[in-house]
């Protein structure tokens, strides 16, 4: 079973990919190179709370949205 972590982590990328959101802009948004956020979408870097939190700030989404666990 995933944990809620990798799942946040699936959840967010899929909301950003969906609503045609581009990494550069997340980037951006969360003062990270592209390179590191590619590496946190595509799974090969872990999600930090921070992050999640300046990316919620910058696409307008409640944490609760990503985190809920039902």
């Amino acid at each position: 079973e995933k944990s809620l972590k990798s799942t946040v982590q699936t959840r967010v990328r899929d909301y950003i990919k969906a609503h045609g959101i581009k990494q550069k802009f997340i980037a951006d948004a969360i003062g990270l190179d592209q390179k590191t956020t590619s590496a946190i979408f595509t799974g090969r870097r872990e999600l930090r709370a921070d992050e999640l939190m300046d990316i919620c700030l910058a696409i307008n989404v409640s944490p609760d949205y990503f985190c809920k666990t039902e």
